[in-house]
């Protein structure tokens, strides 16, 4: 699913980002799927996917856009056959997402080893204090404008 060379992080076979996502792209591409989008007014814009599944999990992701270029995404992975009342404020727990910052630092050795630094950016498993939810986060540091078929 992780490109360690490229940054390349395929959802889907439909959905992948990249560095080289831009936001026109990203907008296309996820016209048909649950979005928000939240323009900042000062070069930012969010772009937040609720419920994308593939054949084996489900995800929550948020692209983050500076003029126009990737360069923060963060992610959940649910099983596909959760309950999504298991992940939500009603039933959360200090407990209960230290467990899930702890699946996802194992997911992410899984998938890429130990390594977590590359010279695209970097990727970690993190618990955000503000919103008492963790996520996968991948801040992109070589971002170019490009455009492709799938490539959002």
């Amino acid at each position: 699913m992780i490109n360690k060379e490229t940054g390349e992080i395929r959802f889907t076979s439909t959905l992948n980002v990249s560095p080289k996502t831009v936001f026109g792209v990203a907008m296309a591409l996820t016209d048909g799927l649950q979005r928000s989008v939240d323009d900042m007014k000062n070069g930012w814009k969010w772009i937040r996917l609720k419920a994308v599944e593939s054949d084996t999990a489900q995800y929550h992701i948020g692209l983050a856009f500076n003029n126009g270029n990737l360069q923060l995404l963060d992610f959940t992975i649910d099983p596909k056959d959760s309950d999504p009342s298991d992940y939500g404020y009603e039933n959360w727990s200090a407990e209960k997402e230290q467990n899930r910052l702890k699946k996802f630092e194992q997911w992410l050795t899984n998938e890429i080893g130990q390594q977590r630094s590359f010279d695209w950016g970097k990727i970690q498993a993190v618990y955000d204090p503000k919103s008492s939810f963790s996520s996968i986060v991948v801040h992109y540091t070589k971002t170019q404008k490009t455009t492709g078929a799938n490539n959002i």
